[in-house]
């Protein structure tokens, strides 16, 4: 770990680093490249601080990870950079003034952490080209959750999330739908387990709140697994929020393939699509790079899952029918609500109750 405080500005121009080593390959089971450190500078000259995890543009596709515990960088909030195919691993909540992941690098979530990744951005958030959050098979084992699959010798059923699991070729039943459309916060089911105990792991889950534009050339995924001959995990839950989302990557939740038996007397469920819920009323990336598909069958008379949601909302504060306006429809239901409405979308200020200061919030947001 690198920590640079200048009291003035920084004229240095050379490198900083901490890059991990490269590991040996001179034999077929070739060891790990080490995971990148941390750089943390502090300059008085600079509007905040920068952390960066840079791991020298490493190719290798069994880097060690770099943890970053929540919300560990005290003080000001920093501009994150990951890059140079590093591969962070946050837990718990962040909040952070811009994060760029870019060159190959990874964001990603502790396998099986049920807290998932929350994280707060006061700027942007861009997700270079060949870079990715990715949360794939970091959701519940199989066996397990709330929509896991049925067991079954072979073949089990496939995790459900936003989507019911796929049947098995032996009728092992398919996980159910869980968790909010709106509000999705849980991890993808794992599959039904077969007789050998595999199946597929969840999706992982994901809140990103981005105060400024999300920029998504790269992709956000967290897709659920397949494994021997048992059932597809099912995708996770991707929870975002955005003044505007752009670019032309990716953003998706699918579930895993239902595992392949060696006739067709056995094969698992696919595992259902998971959940992903955007807020933004600025989406200029295509929503036809947004899915949450179903996971294929593992052949015979298995099912594939069912595909998961996705839902666009507003994210203009007072817009209760989610045109993307405050006005006068949106005035009509606030009238139309007026006295005890706990949990009301027109009470603004959460107190139980739609009154004359409900109204003066709506009217300061009107139009906007």
């Amino acid at each position: 770990r690198v920590a640079l405080y200048a009291s003035e500005a920084r004229s240095f121009a050379g490198l900083i680093q901490a890059k991990g080593g490269v590991g040996s390959n001179s034999n077929a089971s070739a060891a790990k490249d080490g995971g990148a450190g941390t750089v943390y500078e502090s300059v008085a000259t600079w509007p905040r601080p920068r952390l960066t995890v840079d791991n020298g543009l490493s190719s290798s596709s069994t880097v060690q990870k770099t943890p970053l515990a929540a919300d560990s960088v005290t003080g000001e909030k920093p501009d994150v950079e990951v890059i140079g195919g590093a591969i962070l691993l946050p837990s718990g909540a962040h909040s952070l003034e811009s994060l760029l992941v870019d060159s190959g690098a990874i964001l990603t979530q502790a396998t099986g952490d049920s807290t998932g990744i929350h994280m707060a951005i006061s700027g942007d958030c861009v997700i270079r080209a060949s870079s990715s959050i990715d949360l794939s098979r970091k959701g519940f084992a199989a066996g397990a959750g709330p929509g896991t699959g049925a067991h079954g010798c072979a073949g089990g059923g496939g995790g459900g999330h936003g989507g019911k699991g796929g049947k098995s070729v032996a009728n092992a039943a398919g996980g159910i739908e869980n968790d909010s459309l709106a509000f999705p916060i849980l991890m993808g089911s794992g599959g039904g387990t077969d007789c050998n105990n595999t199946g597929g792991r969840g999706g992982g889950a994901l809140w990103l709140s981005v105060d400024g534009a999300l920029i998504v050339n790269g992709s956000i995924r967290a897709w659920g697994g397949s494994g021997g001959i048992g059932g597809g995990g099912a995708g996770g839950s991707l929870w975002i929020e955005c003044t505007s989302l752009l670019g032309d990557g990716t953003i998706s939740a699918n579930g895993g393939a239902g595992g392949v038996g060696a006739s067709s007397s056995s094969g698992g469920g696919g595992g259902g699509g998971g959940r992903i819920a955007i807020y933004s009323c600025d989406v200029q990336l295509d929503i036809l790079n947004v899915v949450a598909l179903g996971g294929a069958s593992g052949g015979g008379a298995s099912t594939a899952g069912q595909p998961g949601t996705i839902g666009f909302f507003s994210d203009r504060f007072g817009d209760a029918n989610g045109d993307c306006m405050v006005d006068g429809a949106d005035l009509a239901i606030l009238l139309g609500s007026w006295g005890s409405c706990e949990g009301c979308p027109v009470d603004l200020n959460d107190d139980g109750v739609v009154d004359g200061a409900d109204l003066a919030i709506l009217l300061g947001a009107w139009k906007r």
